[in-house]
């Protein structure tokens, strides 16, 4: 899944972006980023401005007509580790 990319903090940039960090990119939040793509799992919930910030995640492929149909995309763990670091 993160494609052997160091996980990204708003603290320790370590995506292939050059001119930003995409955890702090329109509030991404931490995240296997290799660029400022249309994932942020980790960004901040709830009302935004608009769709590229919050929550969200954008699947691309080869164009087709998706026309009336529903994309759900689960993540199933089996296990979860919080790791926070002191500042």
């Amino acid at each position: 899944m993160n494609n052997n990319q160091p996980f990204t903090t708003v603290d320790r940039d370590n995506d292939r972006r050059q001119t930003k960090n995409c955890a702090q990119y329109k509030h991404f939040g931490g995240w296997w980023h290799r660029d400022c793509g249309f994932l942020a799992l980790n960004g901040l919930y709830g009302l935004t401005d608009g769709h590229s910030k919050g929550l969200y995640w954008l699947y691309q492929q080869k164009a087709k007509s998706l026309s009336g149909t529903t994309v759900t995309y689960n993540i199933n763990p089996a296990v979860v580790i919080m790791m926070i670091r002191p500042l």
